[in-house]
């Protein structure tokens, strides 16, 4: 069972992996490999399998690699990553993702210590440039630490903090 954990103890938690490490794995794995997968991805060879049941399409106009309905990304064992629409920008020189952008139904499970978390919301957002993710549209962060929920959840790489703000629980 979950138990209860005030904001300031999640914040010294590394809770901040469960979106940045998905968002980071996801951004590399789509400057590596844009298409669907042709084959599964075996744990440990740091390959990402995206799948989607509507499709994918890319833009090279806008840069954007665009996957919808029952969007999943995988790197196994170590994070899955579930959403109805996502969206990645690549960056004009640079070939890696300067945003992805998760909508609708996100589910974000991270393997971590042993132990599997979960975050959940209506958005994710990961902006390359700042090493930040948000999540947004009744964001929950679920660890065997505690539950964690707000208007915001905001998770910075940089310096490896956890932010919640507006209704925090």
């Amino acid at each position: 069972a979950v138990r209860p954990a005030s904001p300031e103890a999640m914040k010294s938690i590394p809770a901040f992996h469960l979106a940045c490490l998905a968002a980071a794995t996801l951004a590399s794995a789509i400057a590596i490999r844009p298409s669907l997968a042709a084959e599964p991805a075996k744990s440990g060879t740091g390959e990402i399998e995206i799948e989607s049941d509507g499709g994918f399409e890319f833009s090279d106009r806008t840069r954007e690699f665009h996957f919808w309905n029952n969007v999943r990304v995988t790197d196994p064992g170590t994070m899955t990553l579930k959403c109805d629409d996502l969206v990645a920008q690549r960056g004009v020189n640079s070939g890696r993702m300067d945003s992805i952008l998760a909508r609708t139904n996100v589910v974000l499970l991270i393997v971590e210590g042993g132990s599997t978390n979960r975050a959940t919301g209506g958005r994710a957002v990961y902006n390359a440039t700042s090493e930040t993710v948000v999540l947004t549209e009744n964001p929950v962060v679920e660890r065997p630490e505690g539950v964690l929920s707000g208007n915001e959840i905001r998770f910075d790489r940089n310096t490896k903090s956890l932010r919640a703000v507006g209704n925090v629980r």
